[in-house]
């Protein structure tokens, strides 16, 4: 739903996704729910949100998710 790929683009529901993703504790889920309100994706923009799914990030041992948001600027500042 994020990007389009097999079904039609929604970002309303990708978040909602990424949400119940992040809620398992599941890292791509977090990093992707803290990008979506980091840049207002599906949700109403919320840098103080994203700023606290983005340290759950952070303070994790994942490589990946560690990268993401160092790439994208989220929670680094």
């Amino acid at each position: 739903f994020y990007v389009g790929w097999g079904f039609e683009k929604n970002r309303e529901i990708a978040a909602q996704w990424f949400k119940k993703s992040a809620e398992l504790g599941n890292y791509h889920g977090i990093v992707y729910h803290a990008l979506c309100y980091d840049r207002g994706l599906g949700v109403d923009k919320n840098e103080a949100l994203s700023e606290v799914f983005a340290q759950k990030v952070l303070s994790s041992n994942s490589p990946f998710a560690i990268g993401f948001c160092i790439l994208m600027g989220i929670g680094t500042n």
